[in-house]
């Protein structure tokens, strides 16, 4: 069984969920500490000036010692979702796919969530139902894990009964290979090279953005092939990874 491991990031970009189609499980890292400079309540999307971020307003209070499960969303900042909807619908409005996508992303961020990681997740359930994509998924606060890093990851191959783990490039710093070959686990490191796309709201094409990026500007059929081919794998001894 292939399992893919990540922290449930906000509006996450192409090569997440290339992970995620490769996966026969995914595991949502909900247990790890919240970092406010990441991409969990944040990520950029193509505006009037080019990128630039939507945000989810936190209350990171003591946010250093705190897991991402546990943070809430300042529901005293009562006009985020208005400001987030309206600056997308402003940025994407005329591209040729917004109508079949705007309305249900702006129900799922305007629905009474307190929890950032719960909208995180909804977030990413609405946009894996578009692409196809549909591994068994898990939270790994649910199940038997400990450690850091490396440690942390191993801990839930095994508690899954994982085979293969599916890691990010970067993941190559920090991985105990090692331990997964005693453990008869396989490590692949995935490597995204990045699709072009027309980008009706740009005249310069801007890479990295949110899947959202390109749902609004391809067709769905072209979105799938793309996110389920920007990606290819490698073994623990090929270091062509970007």
């Amino acid at each position: 069984m292939t399992a893919a491991i990540h922290q449930p990031e906000h509006l996450p970009w192409i090569g997440f969920f290339n992970k995620m189609s490769m996966a026969d499980t995914y595991v949502f890292f909900d247990n790890v500490q919240y970092n406010k400079r990441n991409v969990q309540n944040r990520n950029r999307i193509i505006g009037t000036n080019g990128p630039q971020y939507v945000n989810v307003p936190v209350k990171s209070k003591g946010y250093r010692e705190t897991e991402l499960r546990y943070i809430l969303i300042d529901s005293e900042n009562t006009r985020w979702q208005k400001k987030y909807t309206d600056t997308i619908c402003f940025s994407y409005s005329k591209c040729p796919y917004f109508s079949e996508y705007f309305e249900p992303l702006k129900a799922v961020i305007e629905a009474p969530y307190t929890n950032l990681c719960e909208l995180n997740i909804g977030i990413i359930m609405l946009f894996a139902g578009w692409l196809d994509i549909h591994p068994k998924f898990i939270r790994a606060s649910e199940i038997r894990c400990s450690g850091h890093k490396s440690d942390l990851v191993l801990s839930v191959c095994r508690e899954i009964k994982a085979d293969t783990y599916i890691s990010g490039g970067g993941g190559r710093h920090y991985m105990k290979i090692e331990d997964f070959e005693r453990a008869g686990i396989e490590v692949a490191f995935q490597q995204v090279v990045h699709p072009v796309y027309t980008q009706y709201n740009s005249e310069k094409f801007y890479p990295y953005m949110s899947v959202l990026d390109m749902l609004f500007n391809e067709n769905i059929a072209a979105v799938r092939e793309a996110v389920r081919s920007c990606g290819t794998l490698s073994g623990t001894g090929d270091c062509n990874d970007r």
